[in-house]
């Protein structure tokens, strides 16, 4: 029987990890910091991958939803015709 000593990360905690330094983060973009280098200064604190990290940022900080910066209403924010 193989046994995996490896530990489990629990579904969302990077999500919640990223909440948790949100601020910081929030500061570091504010200073001129590059998502990149925020990114790498975090990376063992917040366990997602790279594209995650930014998707975070991007909604959460940014509030953008394009993938180049445009501003994007939610699916729930668009008016329906009629």
């Amino acid at each position: 029987m193989i046994v995996d000593d490896t530990p489990k990360t629990r579904r969302g905690a990077g999500r919640v990890a990223f909440h948790a330094l949100r601020e910081a983060i929030q500061g570091e973009l504010e200073a001129g910091y590059t998502v990149r280098m925020i990114y790498e200064r975090h990376q063992e604190a917040i366990p997602v991958s790279y594209e995650q990290f930014r998707a975070y940022i991007a909604r959460d900080i940014t509030k953008t939803l394009g993938s180049r910066g445009g501003r994007l209403k939610r699916p729930s924010q668009r008016k329906v015709p009629g």
